[in-house]
């Protein structure tokens, strides 16, 4: 055998080594570009972008100012996207942002009891008010009421005709004075701002994930504790998932929905995350969101008085 192998030569026993040696290291070669691949897609998500800037393929742009939305994004981080001005009294953004839509501007509804104090500007919503004799009985509120009578007024009707119903008119007034102390708390010259965005009712369930992937876990348990979950469940979650910070997010936000059900839950979460001044995250949430479901529009979003 020792002869043979000898007369087979050099050139061929490499050749076969070489076959040998590329077919065995080939799954691990394999293993190791999926593992390099998920390596990558890791770091993708984990590009931090700062405060005024929004994350977009990978890059950190700058956000446009108020008054305008995202024309074209830029190509590389730290730059400039192009901007566009919203249309003046037709739409408006009030925050730096990264969206690529403005709000449609709200209107004064006359028949509510509301008029407008000032018009809607690229920078702002159309500011509303009570029309005269009309006040905000529960504000933040998108309908005004009649002033009740007052007191002195009503005394002098009741004591006019107080020879025709002196008993019954007795009673009418003071049963009626005390119903309106009770119902009417007058706010009066609240001037107030119409809440502009009415927020769908979506279904979160398939939106957990990429919504945790764009908060922090300091973000969702800031959330979640503002949202009545308590201390005890917070920390049964955290502990059932210690070194998977993902995860804790991820169980967290489900815990939430589960608890607050699909109804008015898209509005808590985008105006939560506005309360806590983080716009930035509430704007790319509503964008994500808002897109998988509407199959990414162009169309000004609809902006109505809150229900």
């Amino acid at each position: 055998m020792v002869r043979a192998a000898q007369r087979v030569g050099p050139p061929v026993l490499l050749c076969l080594f070489g076959i040998l040696c590329e077919s065995y290291a080939s799954p691990m070669n394999h293993g190791g570009a999926q593992h390099l691949e998920r390596k990558r897609s890791i770091f993708k998500r984990e590009v931090n972008c700062s405060s005024n800037q929004y994350l977009t393929n990978g890059l950190c742009c700058e956000m446009c100012p108020a008054g305008s939305v995202v024309a074209q994004h830029c190509n590389a981080t730290g730059n400039k996207p192009k901007c566009e001005a919203c249309i003046d009294g037709f739409e408006f953004m009030d925050h730096s942002n990264g969206l690529g839509k403005c709000l449609r501007c709200g209107t004064c509804d006359e028949v509510v009891g509301l008029i407008e104090e000032e018009p809607c500007r690229t920078t702002q919503n159309v500011k509303c008010k009570c029309k005269d004799d009309y006040v905000c009985l529960d504000p933040p509120c998108v309908h005004c009421t009649t002033v009740p009578p007052e007191t002195g007024n009503s005394a002098w009707w009741f004591l006019s005709l107080l020879p025709l119903i002196l008993v019954v008119g007795c009673a009418v007034y003071f049963l009626r004075k005390r119903r309106k102390k009770k119902k009417f708390q007058l706010v009066k010259n609240k001037e107030f701002e119409m809440i502009p965005i009415r927020y769908p009712d979506i279904d979160l369930s398939g939106h957990i994930i990429d919504i945790a992937d764009r908060m922090t876990i300091s973000d969702v348990k800031c959330f979640v504790r503002k949202s009545n979950i308590t201390p005890v469940i917070m920390d049964q979650i955290l502990h059932d998932h210690l070194h998977d910070t993902a995860e804790q997010k991820v169980q967290l936000l489900r815990r939430w929905y589960q608890s607050h059900g699909m109804k008015g839950a898209f509005r808590t979460l985008i105006t939560s995350l506005r309360e806590a001044k983080l716009c930035a995250l509430a704007d790319e949430i509503m964008k994500s969101v808002e897109g998988a479901e509407n199959g990414n529009t162009h169309a000004p979003m609809a902006v109505s008085g809150e229900a």
